[in-house]
């Protein structure tokens, strides 16, 4: 009975947080309101250009410290004199640090507008939901993360100036200091283009890949997971045999249409690019538009 009242406290508190964050920011869509949120620590933060460090912005939202730990779980905001201290686990990858970093700076969002959330929690799973907290918090804290490592601003300037190709991901992840797979997610997401980002995995038999997870623009016309494999004589499987970007059209099934794809290797796996665009081998081959001026930059 205490745990539910405890629950039923904490949603109401997350609920009026959230509601005061969208009075304050001018949205009606909470997730609207929590990037609008990031925006502002990232202009107080000051910074135009890529890497965006959540580490280094932290202490604008009386994050005193942050401790690389020997925990099994991705991170916790603990409250500490004057504020709060982040330990996030040692052992992932640096990318996924500064994810949770952000994730945490996040929750700071929520508590200042209802400081009875300051509780100490930790994060299990991100960008899964934890068990501290609401599913709808949980999806919000990973928005915030996400605008304030690839900011839209920048991220859709870059990526309009680069081109659409898979190259372009790989340069904006070494860029943006992440990883190959969550900067393709944002390129999917914000980018200017139509396109879908495939991550494959082989088949228990080894001869056929499947898709593991699919990420894709609003508007990209991709066809049904369901219907999506891939067999060795196809560009994805042999993406999985060599060290350079395989490029063509390939269809996705046995009775889709060919379209244009670029595929390579990535860990045990493959990730594919489709482009959704017209002449889609000329917008992926056109070189770097010039950088607008640094006065003009929007």
């Amino acid at each position: 009975m205490a745990d539910r009242n405890y629950n039923s406290e904490s949603n109401a508190a997350e609920a009026r947080a959230i509601q005061k964050l969208c009075i304050i920011t001018g949205h009606c869509s909470p997730v609207d309101a929590m990037i609008a949120r990031a925006q502002v620590l990232l202009a107080e933060y000051g910074q135009f250009d890529p890497p965006f460090d959540p580490e280094k912005m932290a202490g604008l939202q009386r994050i005193i410290r942050i401790d690389r730990a020997d925990i099994i779980f991705d991170a916790c905001l603990l409250p500490t004199d004057g504020g709060f201290r982040v330990e996030v686990c040692k052992f992932h990858p640096r990318g996924r640090q500064t994810f949770s970093i952000g994730h945490e700076i996040g929750h700071t969002f929520l508590i200042e507008l209802e400081p009875s959330l300051g509780g100490a929690r930790r994060e299990v799973g991100i960008p899964a939901s934890s068990t501290a907290n609401s599913e709808l918090v949980e999806r919000l804290c990973n928005k915030a993360a996400t605008e304030l490592i690839w900011p839209t601003h920048a991220f859709l300037r870059d990526a309009w100036e680069n081109g659409a190709s898979l190259a372009v991901v790989l340069t904006l992840a070494s860029r943006y200091k992440a990883s190959v797979t969550a900067t393709a997610r944002r390129f999917a997401e914000v980018g200017p283009w139509r396109c879908a980002f495939i991550l494959w995995e082989t088949e228990t038999r080894g001869s056929t890949l499947i898709p593991k997870t699919i990420f894709r623009s609003d508007d990209a016309p991709l066809t049904a997971r369901e219907r999506i494999s891939a067999r060795k004589n196809s560009q994805f499987y042999a993406a999985l045999q060599c060290n350079h970007i395989v490029k063509g059209r390939e269809a996705l099934g046995p009775s889709e249409y060919p379209l244009y794809t670029e595929s390579m290797r990535l860990g045990q796996g493959v990730i594919s690019m489709v482009i959704f665009e017209p002449s889609p081998e000329t917008l992926a081959a056109r070189p770097p538009k010039r950088a607008q001026p640094f006065l003009f930059r929007l």
